[in-house]
């Protein structure tokens, strides 16, 4: 999962093309699992970075957050 979010993050790659690089043969099961990895789906996770927004913004209503421990992006980030 930390190889999607990077390349989420460094490359106009479609959440299509990175599930299959990353070794997901089905793009839903992908999809599923970075939500719960991470709280939020990969596409919210780009448009997040688009904006600038942080992800803790995004992600409030998602009840997993909390549990995985991550915080906005720049905790994910290591900011």
């Amino acid at each position: 999962m930390r190889r999607a979010q990077h390349l989420l993050e460094s490359t106009d790659r479609t959440t299509r093309q990175i599930h299959l690089e990353v070794g997901y043969r089905d793009h839903g099961t992908f999809a599923a699992l970075f939500t719960r990895h991470f709280g939020v789906r990969p596409t919210d996770y780009r448009a997040g970075l688009r904006r600038g927004t942080s992800l803790s913004v995004i992600t409030r209503q998602s009840p997993s957050l909390g549990r995985n421990g991550y915080g906005g992006l720049d905790q994910w980030k290591g900011r």
